[in-house]
């Protein structure tokens, strides 16, 4: 008989110590997808579209195909760091009057961001906003023909550029998310300073300051 009051007395102290569910909790895997990626790396691809929206620069100037990638580190749950490169190339088939038979004109443009991330959400749906500061390289191209010969026309300044946008993020798998984004671009450029705009500025105006760009993308991360 001592024995049971024994047993039943060592269950009842055993049960107080421990309350209901916490051992569960100690025993039971974390399914929260920022527990369950252990590394804080990650690598993100994308691609899309930009339009150019300065009323000077879509005259002239369509859309261009978005090449992006960045390299993330995870500073807390809700926060990723992103260094981005990106690449776009914005043609046209307009015809510039000028003693000049204009061919391709084109404008390139090389970003490298610094990008901060904020996730709203911790689920596998994520929307999430971004922006941050970074550095553009343009060139301005002209490829043409005046009296049998051709002409290469062309310049490239670097400027500060400014993006911020949001999106949202969803969980494919353990390692792998899909985004769909959008952002607004802008880019600090020296107006008629030095460009092709100040060479056939008798028939194109200055650049805008800033050029906004309206870049929208879909992509893949990849969580190391």
């Amino acid at each position: 008989m001592k024995r049971w009051v024994f047993l039943l007395g060592s269950m009842l102290v055993t049960a107080s110590i421990f309350p209901k569910g916490v051992m569960a909790k100690q025993i039971a895997p974390s399914t929260s997808p920022e527990l369950v990626m252990a590394s804080p790396w990650s690598l993100e691809v994308g691609t899309g579209i930009s339009l150019p929206l300065n009323k000077d620069i879509s005259k002239y100037f369509n859309s261009s195909l978005i090449l992006d990638g960045s390299l993330g580190y995870r500073l807390s749950p809700d926060f990723t760091l992103l260094v981005n490169v990106n690449h776009n190339t914005y043609h046209t088939l307009a015809t510039i009057g000028l003693p000049l038979t204009v061919q391709w004109p084109n404008m390139n443009v090389w970003e490298g961001n610094l990008l901060g991330k904020y996730y709203f959400s911790n689920s596998s749906i994520r929307p999430y906003i971004f922006a941050g500061p970074g550095i553009a390289t343009t060139t301005f191209e002209v490829r043409g023909f005046q009296s049998n010969t051709h002409i290469l026309l062309g310049s490239t300044e670097t400027n500060f550029v400014a993006t911020a946008g949001l999106g949202l993020q969803f969980q494919v798998c353990h390692q792998w998310n899909a985004f769909i984004q959008g952002a607004f671009s802008f880019d600090f450029t020296n107006k008629g300073a030095s460009s092709l705009f100040s060479l056939i500025s008798t028939t194109l105006p200055g650049l805008p300051r800033p050029t906004t760009f309206l870049p929208v993308e879909v992509g893949l991360i990849y969580n190391l």
